[in-house]
């Protein structure tokens, strides 16, 4: 019984170890405000294998610390990015929209933008 804990915990360490190294959060957002149609482009880079197992599962945009709208993906569009667009009307001048990119294996990233 001792050798089988062993090597379960040998077998979960592996695991854990080596699941950053097939995962990875996005390595970029990139953030487009058109202030004449009040639209929010969102590109974000997250180079995979395989769109359908490996993908920008949620979209989160806040605006000044509140989040005001969430999309949730099944998979990513192509193999390279996610590409997004969300209106956002009555924007004012000196808000903060952030958006955050989670992959749906392992990590998330922010980026913002200062109107």
């Amino acid at each position: 019984m001792r050798k089988f804990a062993k090597l379960l915990l040998t077998l979960m360490s592996a695991i854990i170890i080596c699941t950053p190294l097939y995962a990875h959060p996005a390595e970029m957002v990139e953030l487009k405000w058109n202030e004449a149609v009040s639209v929010l482009d969102v590109s974000i880079l997250h180079p995979v294998k395989n769109t359908a197992n490996h993908y920008i599962s949620k979209i989160v945009v806040s605006v000044d610390g509140k989040a005001i709208e969430e999309k949730t993906l099944k998979s990513q569009s192509d193999s390279r990015t996610e590409h997004v667009q969300f209106e956002i009307k009555d924007m004012k001048k000196g808000s903060k929209i952030e958006v955050e990119a989670t992959c749906n294996v392992f990590g998330k990233l922010k980026e913002s933008v200062v109107l």
